[in-house]
This record gives structure tokens, sequence and C-alpha cells, in this order.
């Protein structure tokens, strides 16, 4: 912004209306950004499209805040104190609250969909929970073991809670709580027990 000295970020969708389930991503991070207002939640300045309607649309604009650097790359470098690490999650626990309080679960809460800015106050990200679960990602980590096991979206918002704890735990000790990709599910009955016979039933 070269009038206010502010600095933005533009995320561009591509062909958002390919598919229905591309367009509910899409529409429901719009919708979000526009209503969710919180001091750690992403701002949206604006949106807007180059095309004329949804048959010929190719992209979509957000517009939005810069919110400074990746919560990932401070945790990997090791750029923070543990009061930094009290004061993140004390403002991820009000932005997640506020989200809940409006009935809305964010899904997808990992160090990777999280922003420290220049005053080292966090900001939510990534509203979209565009997660493609068979592909090997650090999102897995951060997931219960309940979705994991279904394959499924979040459902509930214990997904959300189970999530900011496991980020709590990145934080406290500097590395991820389940560290392997391919058997975080192993990982997670080994740290909180077998499964239970009533969920296996429902998978």
């Amino acid at each position: 912004d070269s009038d206010g000295g502010s600095s933005i970020v533009i995320k561009k969708f591509i062909k958002p209306f390919q598919s229905k389930e591309q367009a509910k991503l899409v529409l429901r991070e719009l919708n979000l950004l526009r209503t969710m207002k919180h001091d750690n939640i992403i701002h949206l300045i604006d949106c807007y499209t180059e095309e004329t309607g949804p048959t010929n649309m190719e992209s979509i604009y957000h517009i939005t805040d810069y919110c400074g650097e990746p919560q990932k790359g401070k945790i990997e470098a090791g750029q923070y104190s543990m009061d930094h690490a009290k004061k993140w999650t004390r403002e991820l626990l009000r932005a997640v609250q506020h989200l809940h309080s409006n009935g809305v679960i964010h899904g997808n809460i990992h160090p990777g969909s999280i922003c420290i800015d220049h005053n080292k106050k966090l900001i939510l990200l990534d509203f979209g929970m565009d997660i493609d679960r068979g592909k090997e990602g650090t999102n897995t980590l951060y997931m219960p073991l309940e979705q994991l096991l279904e394959w499924r979206s979040a459902d509930g918002e214990k997904v959300d809670v189970w999530s900011v704890s496991a980020l709590l735990c990145e934080l406290i000790t500097g590395r991820p709580l389940f560290e392997n990709h391919k058997n975080t599910i192993l990982q997670q009955i080994e740290y909180c027990g077998s499964i239970d016979l009533d969920v296996l039933n429902t998978v």
C-alpha cells in the first residue's frame, strides 16, 4: 500500500468453481474472513475477480493484511521464548474460542496456518480446510486419531482443541509431538493408549 505504508497479501484461487468441493472451500474461506472479526484472526480487506460470471471465472483474489512470518519457521529456528509460547497459546485459544462461539470449526490448525506479526502477535489463517489426507504433509501431525482414521473433514470443536494441544507441546519442546507422517496413528496409540472398540466399529 503506497499510500498508508502497510503491506498486503493477495491470495489467488485458480478455477475456484471448477468443482463443487473447490467452490465450497473458496466460498467458506471468503465468508469466514468477512464475518470473523477478531484481533488474532486474519482480516479480509477485499476480494475481486477479473471475470464477469461463474461460468468463465478463471481466478478469484482475496486481499488481506500481511500477517508476518509463519510460526512454523520460528519454531524450527528456535526464535522464541517461553513467554512468547505462553502468549501465542493464549492468543490462539482466544481466536479458537471466538470461532467456536460463532459455530465455526477451523479444522486445520498447525504451525503453517499461523503467522506471527512484527509485534509478536499471533494471527490465525487458512479457513478453507483444504486438506489432502492422501498426501504426506505436516497437517496430519496435528489431527486427532478419529479424524485420521475416518479420513473426513473436521467434526466438532475437539478437533481444534487437539490441534492446539499438539501445537502447545511443540512450543514447549521445540519439536512436533508426532514426527512421522506415515506412522502418526501408531504414535498416537502409543502416547494415548489403544483405540476403543466402539470407535473402530464406526470406521
